[in-house]
């Protein structure tokens, strides 16, 4: 976590994680952070805050990529992996973007939200940690999860779930930021302030300057998130639908 002194928070969930593990324990962990990301961007929010769509003309909100992610972890760990005849959880063949369009703002929808991620984190979870090797595999005949088609062994599967939060991670700021003046990774709302001049150290950045930096490649990367959105709305290209 990037904080104003430099150095970790005991209130951040992510930190003091385990370090050095076998491959397993690296990527496993790598999405536990993830996915503790989705939960800290939307504390504090009621329905409303959680539902609206902040970044227009977008129609991404909080709520709706809580439901997306849902979907996700339920098509990649319980159907593909898992081989269970699950529905989907939202979307539909008429409704490709159920997840975003059905993030209404209402407290049972909010509810059934979080029960559906977390009943899928769970799942996926104890999959990974009950599986007996990354090298096993399932198949994916119609490319529906980025791999290229045909066979991918879990390994490839973690590493694209991965990516898939971390992409919409940077949605995320963008979208909380515009509800309440939240900003990257800090525990309290803080109002955007101009950035400093970087200070003329050894490595060009003192504390307040890695704050900085972050911040401006957060931007940037949500900012090339929200292009691939857009394409994913014209049904261009999506890693893990």
């Amino acid at each position: 976590m990037f904080t104003a002194d430099g150095e970790p928070s005991d209130d951040d969930p992510r930190e003091n994680g385990p370090r050095l593990g076998d491959e397993r324990v690296t990527l496993a962990e790598a999405l536990r952070c993830q996915r503790l990301t989705l939960e800290m961007k939307c504390a504090g929010l009621d329905a409303e805050a959680l539902a609206r769509r902040s970044v227009e003309p977008s129609t991404m909100s909080l709520l709706g990529l809580v439901r997306h992610l849902a979907e996700m972890e339920r098509a990649t760990f319980r159907v593909m992996m898992a081989g269970q005849d699950a529905p989907r959880l939202f979307c539909s063949d008429t409704d490709r973007d159920g997840d975003f369009n059905g993030a209404v703002p209402d407290p049972r929808v909010v509810a059934e939200a979080w029960d559906a991620w977390r009943a899928e984190v769970d799942f996926a979870t104890r999959f990974v940690a009950g599986a007996p090797s990354l090298d096993i595999t399932a198949d994916d005949p119609d490319n529906q999860h980025g791999g290229g088609g045909g066979p991918m062994s879990l390994r490839e599967v973690l590493v694209g779930m991965i990516e898939e939060y971390a992409r919409h991670m940077g949605h995320a700021d963008l979208l909380r930021e515009r509800i309440d003046g939240r900003i990257g990774q800090l525990g309290i709302c803080q109002p955007r302030q101009q950035a400093a001049p970087r200070p003329a150290a050894a490595n060009g950045l003192g504390a307040q300057g890695r704050l900085v930096e972050h911040r401006q490649a957060d931007d940037a990367v949500a900012g090339g998130a929200a292009i691939a959105e857009r394409r994913d709305r014209r049904g261009d290209s999506d890693p893990l639908r």
